[in-house]
């Protein structure tokens, strides 16, 4: 036991150790070492790493210049690669910012020139400690300069105040510096020095126009031909200010005001009073920016005309702060042009999806709330479980995407009207400066054409949605419902009878499976299409459910397409059905016997059940069997092939066609197979196939193919067929035209 007592001591001593070892390195990390204090004996700045300085601040008298190292934009890493990440909606392009006396990007060569005097600023002389700018001795402290410039490096700080002239060299400057809150020391510094660390703050500021970013506006008011558009903030979004009943703006046209305003940068600047001068005859929208901040100054913008050197361009002024004129692209006026009805917010929820952390509906006594966790999002109302993320970010994506109609003036319904159908809240805490916000909707029992009225809380506006929309602000079920619709063995299935459009056609299985089209009659089936659409039914998998009940307005009162599949249950057979009806975000809606409600079935299930089965290989032919073949192209020629002693030599050819290429054009009529049957019936003159480009007889002669009539195709026009380029093409002997890809018909054109 001692033994033990004693290695539990030294293990605990070791750790201790290894901490302390880590919080010193640690520490010492952040402080210069002693080889970095000797190189910089005679500088006047003892520490200082030009890439660690986060902030500058210049005063000049009563006029202070501050200026800021902006932060890496979310998502970036140290090496400059960039992960997913929200972005702002304003583009930050340049790495310091101009924050007093108003917010512009600064001048990055004016910023550069400045830290790197810093970085090798050296003095000549060294004052005894004990003097000071303010010695009586000497009258340093009647002619003090108020010119002072601020460092800032992490915790580390430098303040340099500049004093008179000093006796020598020839004007050269007394210098305090004051590192932290300690005691100042003086130098002296050459003239040379003054004039590069002590600069006027007025070459920093960069060309932009507008002097605010949108996170420090507190009001904006535009004015234009569309009219007067006032707009206050209100939390992280904007309302407008007495009109429009104080309705919230969408907050992507507020960002596209704001992306548009921070685009405007002077290129090339202009004189100040030309710009009133031409301003004064052409006007086309004033701005108003005021910031939130007191200590803050409104600003005042012009824009309008064309400007003199660069007409393509327009002209751009600042009245307040600081007068400012040049020329910005004209399409930063877009945006500012856009009247108050295209601006006014007709979503029900200010949110973005990334920003929503719970999402609660409260349906009478039904209760549905889920809130996200980690990754993804877990249920807790009505019972505790994981989710589906895909499942959840689609519903939370459509009732974020949801725009309705916006009710104004003698439609909208007085303050006491009902609103008593669910109540649904979305909860944030993702707004930068907002520890949580919290923004609700109340939602109508159904009016009698299904729509309801939406409430929005934050701005008391009024929305109608329709059926379908209003279905996602229901507490249902659809979150927990099973994503398998169908799930039967392919032996199983006895089968399938389509109706979709024009296609109507019935497929058969047997219990061996054999294939077989009863419906059209006589036509072969296409067995690898057939395989195909009983696969993509017999294992039918929803996308995500819409809704748990029976709800209209999803397009299956009248349904695209309608399906009978008859299926082998325990010695039995059953019918189940399926209803396909609108479009979809990513597939259809769709719904199923024995259950009431809706969902999203895949987009490709259309494709195959808008797919004739009909057999695609009546126009190859395997090259042995071939015992003639005849090819005519329009405008190119004939080429005529016969077997003789067993080989096919070319009898008949064009000028253009090489003897040599026999075997690549047997390749090409081996290789001839449509996508599928466009139609039944006869051809429309549009395909072209009442004189085909190209036509052919393959007649054949093999064990296999005694008795078999040849093969005559014929190839038409060119189109698209479900989203590939194809030649419209017919076989003799069956009344449909087909779809044959582009590459197969140009692999045999390019042959004459």
């Amino acid at each position: 036991m001692k033994v033990l007592a004693r290695a539990r001591v030294v293990n605990f001593g070791l750790l201790l150790l290894a901490v302390a070892s880590l919080c010193v390195t640690f520490w010492t990390a952040r402080l210069p070492t002693t080889s970095e204090l000797q190189v910089r004996q005679r500088h006047l700045l003892p520490v200082f790493r030009q890439d660690a300085v986060e902030r500058l601040e210049i005063r000049q008298g009563q006029r202070r210049t501050v200026l800021s190292r902006r932060a890496p934009l979310p998502g970036r890493t140290a090496e400059g690669e960039t992960e997913p990440a929200a972005l702002p909606p304003e583009p930050v392009d340049a790495e310091w910012a101009l924050v007093e006396p108003f917010e512009t990007d600064a001048d990055p060569a004016p910023v550069e020139q400045l830290l790197g005097s810093l970085q090798y600023a050296t003095w000549e002389r060294e004052m005894p400690w004990q003097f000071t700018l303010e010695t009586e001795s000497g009258a340093i402290g009647a002619v003090l300069s108020g010119r002072e410039l601020g460092v800032v490096m992490g915790e580390l700080s430098y303040r340099l105040r500049l004093g008179q002239d000093a006796v020598s060299p020839p004007g050269s400057r007394y210098v305090e510096v004051k590192t932290g809150s300690g005691e100042g020391q003086v130098y002296v510094i050459k003239k040379r020095l003054v004039d590069s660390l002590f600069v006027d703050a007025e070459g920093f500021r960069g060309r932009q126009i507008v002097p605010y970013r949108k996170g420090s506006v507190d009001r904006l008011i535009l004015s234009s031909a569309a009219g007067v558009r006032r707009l206050r903030r209100v939390g992280g979004d904007f309302h407008f200010e007495d009109m429009e009943d104080g309705q919230r703006a969408a907050r992507t046209a507020v960002d596209r005001i704001f992306m548009a305003l921070s685009r405007a940068v002077a290129e090339p600047l202009l004189d100040v009073e030309l710009a009133k001068a031409a301003l004064s005859a052409d006007t086309s929208i004033r701005v108003s920016l005021l910031p939130a901040g007191s200590d803050k100054s409104e600003a005042s913008l012009e824009f309008g005309g064309a400007c003199p050197a660069t007409p393509d361009k327009t002209i751009a002024l600042r009245h307040l702060p600081e007068p400012l004129a040049g020329c910005v692209d004209h399409s930063v006026l877009w945006a500012l042009r856009e009247p108050a009805s295209s601006l006014i917010d007709r979503g029900l929820f200010g949110f973005s999806a990334d920003e929503v952390d719970t999402v609660r509906i409260e349906e009478g006594e039904q209760v549905l709330e889920f809130a996200r966790s980690g990754d993804g999002f877990v249920l807790h109302q009505p019972r505790s479980m994981e989710l589906d993320t895909e499942a959840v970010q689609d519903r939370l994506s459509r009732i974020l995407v949801t725009e309705a109609e916006l009710l104004t003036g003698k439609d909208k319904p007085a303050p006491g009207a009902a609103f008593e159908g669910a109540v649904v809240t979305l909860e944030s805490s993702s707004r930068p400066g907002e520890e949580r916000v919290k923004e609700s909707v109340r939602v109508s029992a159904p009016l009698a054409n299904g729509t309801r009225r939406i409430l929005r809380e934050v701005d008391g506006a009024v929305l109608v949605v329709s059926a379908k929309d209003a279905a996602v602000l229901r507490a249902d079920a659809t979150l927990l419902k099973e994503h398998q619709v169908f799930d039967y063995a392919i032996r199983d299935v006895r089968s399938v009878e389509v109706t979709r459009g024009s296609v109507k056609q019935t497929l058969k299985r047997s219990v061996d499976g054999v294939l077989t089209l009863a419906e059209p009659k006589g036509m072969d089936v296409d067995g690898g299409l057939a395989v195909a659409l009983i696969d993509q039914l017999r294992t039918l998998r929803a996308l995500r459910w819409v809704s748990d009940r029976e709800v209209t307005g999803f397009g299956l009162d009248k349904p695209r397409a309608l399906v009978r599949l008859q299926v082998e249950v325990d010695g039995r057979e059953v019918e189940r059905t399926l209803e396909l009806g609108s479009s979809a975000p990513g597939g259809y809606y769709a719904s199923v016997d024995r259950d009431p409600g809706v969902f999203v079935a895949p987009r490709a299930i259309d494709r195959v059940l808008g797919t004739w089965l009909l057999d695609r290989s009546v126009f190859s032919a395997h090259r042995d069997s071939v015992a003639e073949l005849t090819l005519n192209a329009e405008g190119r020629g004939k080429v005529l092939l016969k077997r003789v002693a067993g080989e096919l030599t070319l009898q008949k050819g064009s000028s253009n066609f090489d003897a040599s290429r026999i075997d690549e054009l047997l390749d090409a009529i081996e290789a001839l197979r449509p996508e599928a049957a466009v139609h039944l019936g006869a051809s429309p003159p549009a395909e072209g196939l009442r004189r085909p480009i190209l036509s052919g007889i393959i007649k054949r002669q093999s064990p296999e193919n005694v008795g078999t009539p040849p093969i005559r195709f014929s190839i038409g026009n060119r189109d698209s067929f479900q989203d590939a380029s194809i030649y419209y093409a017919r076989h003799g002997s069956v009344n449909a035209t087909y779809a044959l890809p582009r590459q197969q018909v140009q692999r045999l054109l390019d042959l004459f």
